[in-house]
C-alpha cells in the first residue's frame, strides 16, 4: 500500500515532471483508491487533472475506487438540490464513466462500513485472481 496526497494545479513544468515520477508506484499497484473532496466546488476539474496525470503516467487503467470525502459538506451552491440529489447525480455521472463510486465522511465515518466492506471484496477478488491457490485472505 502506498499514498501519494495533493495535485496542485499551475505548478512549474520542472516540479510537475518531478511530481509525477513519485506517482510511479501507480505503475505497480493492483488497485487505485482516488479520494476526492467532494464539497469542494471545483472538484470535477480536480480529478480530471488527477485523470490526465495517471494517464500521462501509464496508470490509467487500473482498478479505481472513488471516494468522494466530505460528503458530510456537500451542498448545492444555489439551494435547489438536496445532498442526496447531489450525491445520486454524481453517483450516476461518474458510475456511468465507469467508476466504482462510494460517498464517505471522514468526520462523522459515513459510509465507512460499506467502504470497508467493498474495498475488502475488491482486494479478495484481485487475490484470488492473481493467487487462486492462496486462501489465507479470506
Amino acid at each position: 500500500m502506498s499514498d501519494t496526497v495533493g495535485f496542485i494545479r499551475k505548478l512549474p513544468t520542472q516540479l510537475i515532471e518531478s511530481f509525477k515520477s513519485t506517482l510511479d508506484e501507480t505503475r505497480e499497484s493492483d488497485m487505485l483508491l482516488h479520494v476526492i473532496d467532494v464539497s469542494h466546488p471545483q472538484f470535477e476539474d480536480h480529478m480530471a487533472v488527477v485523470e490526465r496525470t495517471l494517464a500521462d503516467i501509464g496508470s490509467d487503467s487500473k482498478p479505481t475506487m472513488v471516494l468522494f470525502n466530505k460528503v458530510d459538506l456537500l451542498q448545492d451552491p444555489d439551494g435547489e438540490r438536496s445532498p442526496e440529489d447531489l450525491e445520486r447525480g454524481i453517483r450516476e455521472r461518474f458510475e456511468a464513466l465507469g467508476h466504482d463510486v462510494m460517498f464517505l465522511s471522514a468526520k462523522t465515518k459515513v459510509g465507512y462500513d460499506e467502504f470497508r466492506r467493498v474495498l475488502y471484496d475488491r482486494v479478495k477478488d484481485l487475490h484470488v485472481k492473481r493467487y487462486p491457490y492462496n486462501q489465507f485472505l479470506y
